[in-house]
C-alpha cells in the first residue's frame, strides 16, 4: 500500500525544513564569524610574535653597538657615553652605558690586566612590542710590554748564533723558526694566531743568506703556572725538525708543526697506536703541555690558530704622528713653511697627536738644524734647555738608511743626564721627540739618547722618527723605561758619531733596561727584516760584544721612513752576542713604563 502524506500535513514539513535552513545558515554565519574572529586573533597573534621579534633582535643590536662604543672609548683612554642611539635600518633604538666594577686581574697565562666591567641595556618598540635586552661585558687592557715578544705580523726567526727567549710571546701572524744552534723559549705563553712553522719563511733564505743546510730544533718549556718561580719545573721539548721525523720514520713537510696532519703507522685509521703521532693540534697540547706528575694546574704553552687564538687588534700607531687630522682641532698646515700653525681653539683642520698631546716636553728638530723645546702647557722652554746643555744637533751615518750613497743624516742629541739636572724632565714621564721635514733614505730625522745611565724619574720617549740610543740606559738605580718609535738604534758606549762611510766602529758590551716599541720592513723571497734578534737596529762591530736588553720588544708593524733593507756586514754591522730578558718588574702593571699601550679586548660576562 503506497501511503502518501496528507495535504494538511505539507506546511508543517515545509516550516521545519524552513527551520533547519535558517539555522545552518546561522550556523555558517557563526562559523564564519568566529573562524574570522579566529584568524584575527591568530594574525594579531602572529604580528604580536612577529613585532616582538623584531624587538628583541634591534634591542640585542643596540647592545652590539653599545659593547663596540664601549671597545672604541677604552682604546681611546675615554669614558663611554652614558647613553645613546643607534639607527638600525629605518629605526631608533636606545642603549645605556654602565660602568659597574673597576679591577686589575689577570688571564690563564699570567698576564696582568686592567678590567672595566660595565651594565649594557638595549631598548626597542616596535608595535605594541617593547623589549628590554641586558647584558654585562667587560673590557680588558693588556699592556703590551707585558710580552717578551708581541709582533703585529709574521714573527720570524733564521738564526744562527744561540738564543734564548724569556717570557710571554704573542704574535698576529705566523711564526717561522729556523735555527742552526740553540733557541729556546722559556716562557708558557708561546701564542700565534696563524701557525708555527718549522722552516724559513721562504726556502731560498736558508741558502742565499747562510748556507746551514741544517735546521735544529728549537725547544718550548712545557707549561707550568709561574715560569719565573725558580721553584717550578724546567722541562723543554723539541719543535721536531723534518730529519728527526725522518729519522723516525715519519714523513713531513717541514717537521713537527701546523702543517703536520699526523701519521698513522700501521694504516688503521686512528692515531692511537704506538708508533702513531696525532696530528699537530691535539699532540701539541699534550707535547707542550704541563710537565708528568706536575699537581698545580694544567695548559699547553704553544697554541695556534688552530687551539683557538684570536688576533689582537693592536694599538693604531698614528698616535705617534706629530699632528692628525681633525675638523675642530686648534691647528692648520702652513704649506709655505711646511710646519703646524695654532689658530683659533676648534677652527683647525688638525689636532696634536695623542702622544704629542699628553708629553710634559716636546722637542721638534727642524731642517735647518735647529730645534725648539716646549713643556706641557706650550710654552717655549728651548733656551733654558741650551743653556743646561741638554740638546744639541749633529750628523750621523746610518749605513742602511744611505744604502750605498753616502749621505749622512740628521741627528738631535738629547744628554738625558744634563735633562734630569735641568728642572725639565718629564714629570708626568712622557718625552715627545720629532722632526718636520722627516722622509726616508737619508732624509729620516734621528734623535739620540746619551748619557742615560742613571733616568731622574720614569721615562718613555715617543717619536714618529728614528731613535738611537747610545751607551748603558737606565743602569743605575734602574726605572721603568721605554722608546717607541719609527726605528729603534741601539749604540754602543763607543759610539762617538764618527762613523763614516766604508768604516765600522768598534763596540763594547753595552746593557740597555728598557722596553722597545718599534715597526720594520716587511719580508718577502728576496729580503730578510732580520727578524726579532734584529729588530733593534745595530751599526757597529759588535763581534765578541754583548748586548743585553732586559725589558720588552714590541712590532707594530711596517716603518714609513726607516725603510732601509737590513743588510749584515760590510760597513753595515757585524752582530753581538746577544742577552735579551723580559724585564719580570713589568709583571706588575704599577711597574711598566709611564704610557704603555695597550690591546682592548671586549667580552661578554652575561646577557638576557
Amino acid at each position: 500500500m503506497k501511503i502518501r502524506s496528507h495535504p494538511k500535513t505539507s506546511k508543517p514539513e515545509s516550516g521545519v525544513v524552513l527551520l533547519w535552513a535558517i539555522f545552518a545558515a546561522f550556523v555558517l554565519i557563526s562559523s564564519s564569524f568566529i573562524a574570522a574572529t579566529m584568524a584575527g586573533a591568530s594574525a594579531k597573534r602572529s604580528d604580536l610574535n612577529r613585532n616582538k621579534i623584531q624587538a628583541d633582535y634591534l634591542a640585542l643590536a643596540a647592545t652590539n653597538h653599545a659593547t663596540r662604543v664601549i671597545y672604541e672609548s677604552v682604546k681611546a683612554s675615554t669614558d663611554p657615553p652614558a647613553e645613546g642611539t643607534v639607527t638600525i635600518g629605518d629605526l631608533q633604538v636606545d642603549y645605556t652605558i654602565t660602568q659597574v666594577d673597576f679591577a686589575v686581574g689577570s688571564s690563564e697565562s699570567g698576564l696582568n690586566r686592567v678590567e672595566y666591567t660595565y651594565h649594557v641595556e638595549g631598548l626597542a618598540d616596535v608595535g605594541n612590542s617593547h623589549e628590554r635586552v641586558r647584558r654585562v661585558v667587560r673590557a680588558d687592557l693588556v699592556p703590551l710590554f707585558q710580552f717578551a715578544l708581541f709582533y703585529e705580523g709574521d714573527m720570524e726567526f733564521l738564526y744562527p748564533a744561540p738564543m734564548e727567549v724569556d717570557g710571554p710571546i704573542h704574535a698576529n701572524g705566523d711564526i717561522y723558526v729556523y735555527a742552526q744552534n740553540g733557541l729556546k723559549f722559556n716562557t708558557n705563553h708561546m701564542k700565534t694566531a696563524g701557525g708555527i712553522y718549522n722552516r724559513a719563511h721562504y726556502s731560498n733564505w736558508t741558502s742565499s743568506l747562510y748556507n746551514w743546510g741544517v735546521n735544529n730544533p728549537a725547544e718550548i718549556r712545557r707549561w707550568v703556572v709561574d715560569p719565573f718561580d725558580s721553584s717550578e719545573p724546567v722541562e723543554y721539548s723539541d719543535l721536531e725538525t723534518k730529519s728527526q721525523l725522518n729519522w723516525r720514520g715519519i714523513p713531513s713537510d717541514s717537521g713537527f708543526d701546523s702543517d703536520f696532519g699526523g701519521y698513522d703507522s700501521n694504516g688503521d685509521g686512528d692515531y692511537y697506536d704506538t708508533f702513531d703521532w696525532l696530528p699537530f693540534g691535539p699532540r701539541a697540547r699534550e707535547q707542550y703541555g704541563e710537565p708528568d706528575f706536575y699537581a698545580d694546574g694544567s695548559g699547553s704553552t704553544l697554541q695556534t690558530t688552530t687551539h683557538g687564538v684570536q688576533t689582537v687588534d693592536t694599538p693604531d700607531v698614528e698616535s705617534w704622528a706629530m699632528f692628525v687630522a681633525d675638523d675642530k682641532g686648534d691647528y692648520i698646515y702652513n704649506g709655505t713653511t711646511g710646519e703646524y700653525s695654532e689658530v683659533a681653539s676648534g677652527s683647525g683642520t688638525h689636532s696634536k697627536g695623542p702622544f704629542h698631546g699628553n708629553a710634559d716636553l716636546t722637542i721638534i728638530s727642524y731642517p735647518d738644524f735647529t730645534w725648539k723645546a716646549f713643556n706641557s702647557q706650550g710654552i717655549d722652554v728651548t733656551d733654558d734647555l741650551e743653556d743646561a746643555d741638554v740638546v744639541s744637533v749633529t750628523t750621523t751615518y746610518d749605513a742602511r738608511q744611505a744604502d750605498g750613497n753616502g749621505e749622512k743624516i740628521q741627528m738631535t742629541v738629547i744628554d738625558v743626564g744634563e735633562l734630569g739636572d735641568s728642572g725639565y724632565f718629564p714629570e708626568n714621564g712622557l718625552l715627545y721627540v720629532a722632526g718636520y721635514g722627516a722622509g726616508e733614505g737619508t732624509d729620516v730625522k734621528g734623535f739620540q739618547l746619551t748619557e742615560g745611565e742613571e733616568l731622574h724619574g720614569n721615562l718613555s720617549v715617543v717619536s714618529p722618527d728614528s731613535i738611537y740610543v747610545q751607551g748603558d740606559y737606565n743602569t743605575v738605580a734602574k726605572k721603568s723605561a721605554s722608546v717607541m718609535a719609527d726605528a729603534v738604534n741601539l749604540l754602543s758606549n763607543s759610539w762617538d758619531n764618527d762613523k763614516s762611510p766604508g768604516s765600522l766602529p768598534t763596540a763594547s758590551s753595552t746593557t740597555y733596561n728598557l722596553a722597545i716599541l718599534t715597526r720594520d720592513i716587511p719580508t718577502d723571497a728576496n729580503t730578510f727584516n732580520g727578524g726579532p734578534q734584529n729588530l733593534p737596529r745595530f751599526h757597529e762591530y759588535w763581534s765578541g760584544r754583548t748586548a743585553r736588553i732586559v725589558g720588552s720588544l714590541v712590532c707594530l708593524g711596517t716603518s714609513t721612513k726607516a725603510t732601509g733593507a737590513f743588510k749584515v756586514g760590510g760597513d753595515y754591522y757585524k752582530p753581538p752576542n746577544r742577552k735579551w730578558s723580559y724585564d719580570e718588574d713589568f709583571n706588575s702593571i704599577d711597574s711598566l713604563p709611564p704610557f704603555t699601550p695597550t690591546y682592548v679586548d671586549v667580552v661578554d660576562v652575561a646577557i638576557w
